[in-house]
């Protein structure tokens, strides 16, 4: 088998996912070139540990980031999971590739992207010895008209690489919700409360550290109202793994608006 692979990338040299440029032998195991890469992958030190935002890890009232339970976005927040690992932020090339997704019935940029993630995430990944990966579900009716859930083949490529079983029937989205992009802050965290139900064997969840896996995170108000439910079921604790972090329009330093979610 490897030797027909082999040659089929000589006869047929694989492209990159994003720009389609041929790609170096090192990254076959992920299906995007090491410049499409650079774009994509923001550095960790970089991302919020609690919220996953990118940029924003700013010293407030004379105390270090280290000190801090999150960034200066999120540190006042009360979240249920406890911990956000992110590949990149949700502009250019991550931003279309994301976007490509939605009508990707085979999940193929689903998959890689996962691959991607797990490359250069895997460590953080490791270390919350996650013992079960549940993907934010999808109601029926979009999954009709979309054909597709990416977190479904994300969660999967997550649980073969770690070993960890994949929740499929965990948690159900219970109702239809417009679409979170449409909506202000104050708006999603509304959209989504009590959106979700837990309907898994509680024996599968309780005491167990639960990783939650969609493709972005705006405001966290859909990966926190899921968490939400885990934990209600039992799970120990339960953290947040996304493709992209995108920002939304609240500004910290505006006083006026004080959002319910980051």
């Amino acid at each position: 088998m490897q030797f027909l692979s082999g040659v089929a990338n000589l006869v047929c040299p694989p492209n990159c996912l994003a720009c389609y440029e041929s790609l170096e032998r090192d990254d076959l195991s992920h299906f995007y070139c090491g410049e499409c890469c650079r774009k994509m992958i923001a550095e960790a030190s970089e991302c919020c540990p609690l919220c996953g935002s990118i940029g924003r890890m700013t010293p407030k009232l004379g105390k270090s980031s280290q000190d801090l339970p999150g960034c200066g976005e999120c540190s006042q927040q009360e979240y249920r999971f406890s911990r956000t690992i992110v590949l990149g932020h949700y502009t250019d090339t991550l931003r279309l590739l994301i976007l490509d997704m939605k009508s990707d019935r085979d999940g193929l940029l689903s998959t890689n992207m996962a691959k991607l993630l797990l490359k250069t995430r895997e460590r953080e990944l490791r270390d919350l010895a996650p013992e079960l990966v549940v993907p934010v579900p999808m109601h029926f009716v979009r999954r009709i008209f979309r054909g597709t859930n990416n977190p479904v083949f994300f969660a999967k490529e997550i649980g073969y690489a770690l070993g960890i079983p994949v929740g499929m029937r965990v948690v159900r989205r219970t109702r239809y919700t417009k679409p979170q992009f449409r909506l202000k802050p104050r708006q999603r965290y509304r959209n989504v409360r009590g959106a979700f139900a837990f309907v898994g064997r509680k024996k599968n969840v309780v005491g167990k550290h639960v990783l939650i896996v969609d493709d972005i995170m705006t405001t966290g108000a859909t990966c926190n109202e899921v968490a939400r439910v885990l934990c209600e079921a039992g799970a120990a604790s339960v953290s947040v793994a996304v493709f992209a972090r995108a920002m939304g329009k609240y500004n910290p330093l505006d006083s006026t608006e004080k959002p319910i979610d980051a």
